[in-house]
C-alpha cells in the first residue's frame, strides 16, 4: 500500500492544475491503509511527497484524519492568503443563502447561534460550500460573509426556506421562522435561492417580524405579497400591468423579463449576494465557515479536494 500511495504522490507532483483533482480522486475515501501510508510520508518523508501527502488526506479524511500539527499548519495558511485574496463571489451549482440587514456579523451569528467561526479564503469556501451540496452528508457548516454595503449573508443547504432537503427534513417552515425572527430583530432579512443545474431561482423577503413576499420565478402559485417597489417600476417602465406571475404564461414577454427576476439579480438588487469578501478599506468582520447550533465544537471540513 505504501508503494502504491507513493507512486499516486509522484503523479501528483507532476501533474497540472488541471490534472491534480483526478490524480486525488485516485486515492479513494475513508480507506485506512490509505490514510496511514499518506500520513507516514507527512511525518517521515520524502521531502518532495509531503505537500502532496497532505492534500491527499484532506482527499481521504477530511480535517478528521490530519493531525493536529497539520490541522493548525493549515489555518496558519488560511492566515496569511486570507488578505491576499481579491473581493470575490461565491459560486456553486445551487446557492441557498439569507441577507440580514446588520454590519455586525457578530450580531448575526450570535442571533442564530452559529458558533466557532473560522477564517477561510475563497477557495476553501467553495470547496466546503460544493461539497456539502453535492455530498448531501448532512455536515452542519455555513458560510457566513463579512458586512458589505450593510448586510450580512450566511450561506449553505441548511438556508434554503423552499424545498425539504433529505439531509435537513421539515427544514423550510423552521428556516422560514428564523428568517422571520431575524427580520424583527435587524429590520429586515431575505432568503434566496439560485438553482445552475436545475434552473431554479426563488426568493422571499419579510420585514418586521413577517414574509412580506415570495417569489418563484417557476411557479406562480409559489408568489405571495404584493410586488415590491423595485418589482413594480419595472413593470411600470416595460409596460406591463399586474404582477410579474400575472405574465408567466405570456409568450410575448419583453426578452429582459427572465433576466431581471432570477435570486441573484433581485438580490444584487434588494440586498446582498453571497461575497467571498470585500474590499479591506470597507471590510467589517472576516469571511468565516461557521458550525450550525445544535453541534458541539466546531465541525470539522469534509473530505473533499481542496484548495487553499
Amino acid at each position: 500500500m505504501t508503494g502504491d500511495v507513493r507512486a499516486l504522490l509522484e503523479q501528483l507532483r507532476a501533474a497540472s492544475q488541471y490534472e491534480r483533482t483526478d490524480v486525488l480522486w485516485m486515492f479513494g475515501r475513508n480507506d485506512p491503509a490509505t490514510r496511514e501510508a499518506l500520513l507516514a510520508v507527512r511525518r517521515h518523508g520524502p521531502g518532495r511527497l509531503r505537500a502532496g501527502a497532505l492534500q491527499a488526506l484532506a482527499r481521504v479524511a477530511g480535517e478528521p484524519g490530519l493531525d493536529p500539527a497539520d490541522v493548525a499548519l493549515v489555518e496558519r495558511l488560511v492566515r496569511v492568503r486570507l488578505h491576499q485574496d481579491g473581493p470575490s463571489l461565491l459560486s456553486g451549482c445551487w446557492l441557498r443563502w439569507w441577507s440580514v440587514r446588520s454590519d455586525d456579523q457578530a450580531a448575526v451569528m450570535a442571533s442564530i447561534g452559529l458558533h466557532d467561526p473560522r477564517p477561510v479564503t475563497v477557495q476553501l469556501a467553495n470547496a466546503v460550500l460544493e461539497t456539502i451540496e453535492h455530498c448531501r452528508e448532512g455536515q452542519p457548516l455555513v458560510y457566513v460573509s463579512p458586512a458589505s454595503d450593510g448586510w450580512t449573508t450566511i450561506t449553505g443547504p441548511w438556508c434554503d426556506v423552499f424545498y425539504e432537503l433529505p439531509d435537513h427534513p421539515g427544514r423550510p417552515a423552521e428556516a422560514r421562522a428564523t428568517v422571520e425572527r431575524l427580520s424583527a430583530e435587524f429590520g429586515e432579512a431575505h432568503a434566496f435561492y439560485n438553482g445552475e443545474r436545475d434552473g431554479g431561482s426563488t426568493w422571499l423577503v419579510a420585514r418586521g417580524g413577517a414574509t412580506v413576499r415570495t417569489f418563484d420565478l417557476n411557479d406562480a402559485e409559489g408568489c405571495t405579497g404584493e410586488p415590491l417597489a423595485f418589482e413594480q417600476e419595472w413593470m411600470d417602465a416595460n409596460g406591463l400591468p399586474g404582477r410579474p406571475e400575472d405574465h408567466f404564461d405570456d409568450i410575448d414577454l419583453p426578452d429582459p423579463f427572465y433576466d431581471f427576476f432570477p435570486a441573484p439579480i433581485v438580490a444584487a438588487e434588494i440586498s446582498d449576494i453571497p461575497r467571498w469578501s470585500v474590499p479591506v478599506d470597507h471590510r467589517l468582520g472576516l469571511p468565516v465557515i461557521a458550525t450550525l447550533p445544535g453541534f458541539s465544537g466546531a465541525a470539522p471540513f469534509p473530505p473533499t479536494t481542496y484548495t487553499i
